[in-house]
């Protein structure tokens, strides 16, 4: 396991301890991960995790894609001391501590990025740069896959308008 250090400034830090006994055992989220991870397509070689956390969605993640290199980006440390633990001993897995909005990867590094239940806590404007630096790190044909309950229509990858109003929360 190897990391890249940004910052380490967020709240995130003192819920670390706790996060997964709250969390952890929630069916919905479990069957979010299992709705995310179905999209990823088969031969994805690289896929980051943005808000990471303790890991739980990288968990099912390298569960169906085990020989994919992984990248888990948060901002708080004490969560990915957490993920750290779920991993140990798996060198194809990178921490990154930093944020969505600044993405300290190279272009083109990665085939999918997924994230869950983060990206609602940037900025709007970060949120801009977010999606800039998703476009910038996913490989030509890449893939983002996003799961979250802040939406202003039901809908899903396969609606249109779904779709486009979800891209227009990003402009």
């Amino acid at each position: 396991m190897s990391e890249l250090n940004v910052r380490n400034d967020t709240h995130w830090n003192d819920l670390a301890k706790s996060y997964d006994s709250v969390m952890g055992n929630v069916p919905q989220m479990h069957d979010l991960f299992a709705e995310i991870v179905s999209h990823i397509p088969a031969g994805s070689n690289r896929i980051l995790d943005l808000g990471a956390g303790t890991g739980n969605l990288l968990s099912k993640v390298w569960e169906a894609h085990p020989n994919s290199l992984l990248f888990a980006l948060d901002p708080a440390a004490a969560m990915l001391e957490r993920l750290r633990e779920k991993f140990v001993g798996k060198s194809e897995v990178t921490c990154i501590l930093g944020s969505a909005h600044a993405i300290d990867l190279p272009d083109n590094s990665v085939d999918v990025v997924v994230s869950n239940y983060a990206l609602h806590h940037l900025t709007h404007e970060e949120k801009k740069i977010c999606a800039r630096e998703i476009m910038r790190v996913l490989t030509p044909g890449g893939k983002f896959i996003y799961g979250d309950q802040h939406c202003r229509l039901l809908g899903g990858p396969d609606d249109i308008a779904w779709v486009a109003d979800m891209f227009s929360l990003l402009a």
